[in-house]
């Protein structure tokens, strides 16, 4: 007795060639419109519900900000104008890698912000 194909088998060479498109990363139209879809429909719904924000006033200001950051990744003229504005000094150390900054928090060095790139993130939590 002969068994009928159903529409969801799929012989050696078919397996074979799915494995190797997945495998290349390719995506058919098909796929990828339908995945875009559901997230602009994901985006468009969730972006329509309405939020409350929370306010507080907060404690006073200190005299002095510590920040972490990368060379030349910002203004030193938005410091300035910062400490113009607010009366707050921005205290910047220079961050040479993540993993540096991680070991140096590690090790006890405190700043106010830190800036990681993001892949780095989850580590500092």
């Amino acid at each position: 007795m002969v068994r009928k194909k159903t529409s969801t088998e799929i012989d050696a060479k078919g397996f074979m060639a799915e494995f190797m498109r997945l495998k290349r990363g390719s995506v058919t139209r098909r796929h990828f419109l339908s995945v875009t879809g559901l997230g602009m429909a994901a985006l468009v719904i969730g972006g329509s519900r309405r939020t409350s924000v929370a306010t507080s006033e907060g404690s006073p200001l200190g005299k002095k900000v510590s920040l972490a950051t990368w060379p030349n990744y910002h203004d030193p003229k938005t410091f300035e104008d910062f400490t113009a504005r607010y009366g707050v000094e921005v205290d910047v150390s220079i961050i040479g890698s993540n993993e540096g900054t991680l070991l140096a928090l590690e090790r006890g060095r405190v700043w106010d912000i830190i800036i990681p790139t993001q892949y780095a993130i989850a580590a500092y939590f």
